[in-house]
């Protein structure tokens, strides 16, 4: 279920610059303990505007999904992640609507 989405920015220097470089949405993964999942999108364009917010339970569908483990400096687990395209698929049919 998505949760947030946005523009992501080019950095320089380790310095953010006002250039967008892309777009994320951050989805809920139901199976993994309802940990959130950022997906980095080529699309400088977000799925919602600004001041939008995903209805709650809203379906994201996810075109070429890579998911790729990476080990923190503190030695932990985390993942990050990127797709060619992300698609908002409705609501599920168990969350009513508002």
């Amino acid at each position: 279920a998505a949760v947030s989405c946005g523009q992501t920015f080019e950095y320089v220097d380790g310095n953010r610059t006002d250039r967008v470089s892309g777009s994320y949405v951050e989805v809920c993964v139901v199976n993994r303990g309802f940990e959130k999942l950022r997906v980095n999108l080529p699309s400088t364009t977000p799925l919602l505007p600004d001041d939008a917010e995903f209805p709650e339970g809203t379906f994201i569908e996810l075109d070429g999904l890579k998911v790729r483990p990476y080990a923190k400096r503190s030695g932990r687990l985390a993942y990050t992640a990127s797709a060619d395209a992300a698609r908002v698929k409705g609501a599920r049919p168990d969350v009513p609507s508002k």
